[in-house]
């Protein structure tokens, strides 16, 4: 037969109080109970009476069949008004001392004379400013159950419980303190420690697409004093509440790198701060002024920001621009020329405009205070935040928000139509607003919202250096393996690797130009579509390539099967002019001549009446053609007023009226490449001269595989890849990241053609008095040297292996001047 257990059950710990009627009488923490036998259970067991053991405390009781009931504890006896209670954790107990098997870490009580309370807090962390309430309940003996208790004395604090039994306790900073209760008759209650949480808002600063910070920051205690802060370039300060959104900000900045309020102005009319200049070192060192706006939780402050006081929960926004704006179609137009007006408001989420509906929107001119704006013309907004106006007053004019009080203003002119110049005033892009407005949506690690812009931007940086910015994007190339599929993918980024003087051979992980002529499959390049030939064109002229190279030959001759008999390519005036420039150095090469004459032509017959062809990104490619035709110079083609509108515009002036003065970029759908596209055109450059030339790479001895070795004739097995269109208009596709560093040196620059020596002047030449040239040929020579460029750059870039310089042309000096002189002198016979 197997034994019965006969093991002692382990002790148990237990917090043990006894409390008389006027004194605690033992009271311990963690009592350890071993087991005990009582005289209605001879088997040992840890039950509640084994606790006055343990405590060593004699016990008086009587014994029945429902179990032990204690008379006295340690001498002090009960009666017949007064008997001892027993409580388990907080509550009566239900059963007999003896009958319960205690557990780990129970709390039991012993109370005679005076009855327990009970004690609640909706939390002991409560924020800084916010309620915790305390509930206290005591114990009615003759109802056998806890009820609220009025009158008990909050100890630590100077509350006393209402009839509820409650009080509310309201910390007035983070330093923690304790409470206790007490009331009359009452056992008074263990102590709690209170710890308040610092009071808390969100914030979020935002320049441009540039975030320097967002989060949580603390709010300090209501009884933080003033911060003295002085304005910028004075040594006396001004008291600004610690609570407010510039005593956050400035206690933020104070251990924060990522912003510096560089212009803080304050103006004693107003007893107000305003923060004119903030500056993100991490992506641009020079301050944005003169328009930073806060707002508090979707409302825009009518205080300054040294008197918006800030709570707990709230959301704060500080952002570089204004609430609403007004952006338009067109900055100059001709009297009877339409143009439309969009009114949009500032998401704070986004961080981008949004249209503004429900507003009217006005064009007049402003008025010294107090008289009021004098309104030309006013028009309410469609259900796109849009409004169209005609306007028949010449004249310099501001369009804005009436219901804004026309705050703030965009700046438009309206001239007279004058034929060839006459009355016109013309205009030209902010060279260096627009790249203020590229660097401003500049990431981090050098890059732009994707592969495309980053691309395209590296171009813009060729034409018109913007300083550190260009350092960055340099260095995000040369460490940063994108994510390509498509042939013109390789085109485009090969484009901007030689923009900034880089090699597409070698200076990165991929061989860029291999994956171009690998998809040479002995007639063109990827799909039937012209444009990755084009393109190819453009890139592989600069990487060595010539009209001797069986390639070029017949990618040329591809390029020129695909022209319309109108003379243009894809009936696309960007594409017309990526065409020209592609073919424009391969005079050599049967048919291009008379086909480069046939797409000046189309160009001219699409030219609208403001200057340019229908939409910033194509004018801005049409304008870099042009700007290599001007490179070339090109007889009757030397500068820009031999492309006058009918209403006298150059292409120029329609770029300058897409240019929006609130910000500098371009009005477009996709800001940041249209702004690139339109620095390029501006700058006088054409890709031709702005993409820098790299040899081939020599082929191994003894044959191989080399860059040069695998494009020859159509016994060349290259995959073909899946091309998207090289338009004006790519898609935007993923980006990846990378840090920067400065360029520090240079290879020699190798020119594609024999350059015709130039001198920049910023006068234009008279149009020759042939009218009928304007239709003439327009062709393409290389020339290193163009015009003066706002920005030009002085920095040298990195090239550790420069390649070595290929043959340049042997025509003889002046050569292209009788080539361009004999096709000008055709065209203006045949038209």
């Amino acid at each position: 037969m197997a034994k019965a257990d006969t093991a002692t059950p382990t002790p148990v710990s237990i917090n043990f109080d006894v409390e008389g009627a006027t004194s605690t009488i033992f009271s311990q923490a963690s009592l350890s109970v071993p087991a005990c036998t009582t005289p209605n259970n001879a088997t040992s067991t840890v039950n509640g009476f084994c606790a006055f053991g343990s405590a060593g405390l004699p016990v008086d009781a009587s014994w029945s069949s429902s179990g032990a009931f204690v008379t006295g504890i340690n001498g002090v006896a009960g009666d017949s008004s007064n008997f001892w209670l027993w409580f388990l954790n907080g509550d009566a107990a239900q059963v007999g001392i003896d009958s319960y098997m205690l557990q780990p870490n129970d709390t039991v009580l012993w109370a005679l004379g005076r009855e327990p309370l009970k004690i609640s807090l909706t939390t002991t962390t409560p924020k800084v400013n916010a309620t915790s309430t305390v509930t206290v309940l005591g114990f009615d003996p003759i109802k056998f159950d806890f009820e609220p208790l009025p009158n008990a004395t909050i100890t630590g604090t100077s509350l006393i419980t209402d009839s509820n039994g409650k009080a509310a306790i309201v910390p007035t900073s983070t330093a923690p303190f304790n409470i206790s209760v007490t009331a009359t008759g009452f056992i008074s209650s263990r102590q709690f420690t209170i710890t308040p949480q610092p009071e808390r808002i969100t914030l979020t600063i935002r320049d441009g697409t540039t975030t320097p910070f967002s989060g949580s920051v603390n709010l300090p205690d209501i009884s933080t004093p003033d911060l003295q802060v002085a304005p910028t370039n004075s040594t006396s300060t001004v008291a600004v509440p610690a609570r407010s959104v510039l005593g956050v900000l400035e206690n933020l900045q104070a251990s924060s790198t990522a912003f510096n309020i560089t212009n803080l102005a304050y103006f004693s009319s107003f007893n107000s701060f305003i923060i004119n200049c903030l500056a993100v070192p991490s992506t641009n060192p020079n301050p944005n002024c003169n328009n930073w706006t806060d707002a508090v939780n979707g409302v825009y402050p009518g205080v300054g920001v040294d008197h918006q006081l800030l709570k707990d929960g709230d959301v704060v926004y500080l952002f570089f621009g204004s609430p609403h704006q007004t952006i338009l179609s067109k900055s100059s137009v001709s009297t009877g020329e339409a143009f439309t007006a969009t009114a949009q408001q500032y998401d704070l989420t986004s961080g981008t405009y949004k249209p503004l509906t429900g507003v009217t929107l006005g064009v007049g001119t402003p008025n010294p205070f107090p008289t009021p704006f004098t309104e030309l013309a006013t028009s309410t907004v469609d259900s796109n935040g849009r409004a169209t106006f005609t306007l028949n007053t010449a004249g310099s004019f501001k369009v804005g928000i009436k219901n804004d009080f026309y705050f703030p203003t965009t700046s438009l002119t309206v001239t007279n139509p004058g034929g060839a110049g006459g009355g016109v005033v013309h205009s030209t892009l902010d060279i260096s607003a627009a790249l203020n407005f590229i660097v401003k949506n500049q990431k981090s690690d050098g890059s732009f919202d994707s592969p495309f812009s980053t691309d395209w931007t590296a171009v813009a940086f060729a034409g018109a250096d913007p300083g550190a910015a260009k350092a960055k994007l340099r260095t995000y190339l040369l460490t940063t393996t994108p994510q390509l599929s498509s042939v013109t993918d390789y085109e485009r980024h090969a484009m901007a690797l030689m923009a900034l003087n880089i090699n597409p051979y070698s200076d990165t992980s991929i061989n860029y130009i291999k994956h171009i002529t690998d998809s040479f499959d002995g007639t063109q390049i990827g799909t039937s579509d012209d444009n990755d030939d084009i393109f190819a064109l453009i890139v592989l002229e600069h990487a060595g390539f010539s009209s001797a190279d069986d390639i070029i030959k017949k990618e040329a001759a591809y390029v020129l099967s695909k022209q319309q008999p109108n003379g243009s390519w894809d009936n696309s005036p960007d594409m017309t002019g990526a065409a020209i420039l592609a073919l424009g150095g391969l005079f050599d090469i049967p048919g291009v001549n008379a086909d480069l004459g046939k797409s000046v032509g189309y160009l001219f017959s699409t030219q609208k009446p403001d200057g340019g062809w229908g939409n910033p990104d194509s004018t801005s490619w049409v304008q870099t053609a042009i700007n290599g035709i001007i490179e070339a110079h090109t007889p009757g083609f030397q500068t820009e007023s031999a492309w006058t509108s009918s209403r006298g515009f150059y292409p120029t002036d329609a770029l300058a009226s897409a240019q929006q003065q609130i910000d500098g970029g371009v009005s477009s759908a996709n800001r940041v490449w249209s702004t690139s596209y339109a620095v390029v055109a501006a700058s006088g450059k054409s890709w031709v001269t702005l993409l820098q030339s790299f040899a081939k790479p020599a082929a191994p001895s003894g044959g191989g595989a080399g860059a040069s070795t695998n494009i020859a004739g159509g016994s060349n097995s290259a995959v073909k890849a899946a091309t998207t269109t090289a338009t004006s208009t790519l898609p935007v596709l993923p980006i990846n990241q990378a840090s920067s560093t400065p360029p520090t040196s240079t290879p020699p620059i190798l020119p594609i053609f024999n350059p015709v020596a130039t001198t920049s002047t910023t006068t234009l030449a008279v149009l020759p008095s042939k009218p009928k040239i304007h239709k003439s040929v327009a062709h393409i020579i290389s020339h290193p040297s163009g015009p003066a460029v706002l920005g030009a750059s002085t920095q040298q870039p990195i090239n550790p292996q420069p390649p070595q310089p290929q043959a340049q042309d042997q025509h003889p000096p002046g050569f292209w001047h009788s080539v361009w002189n004999s096709i000008a002198n055709f065209f203006s016979n045949l038209f």
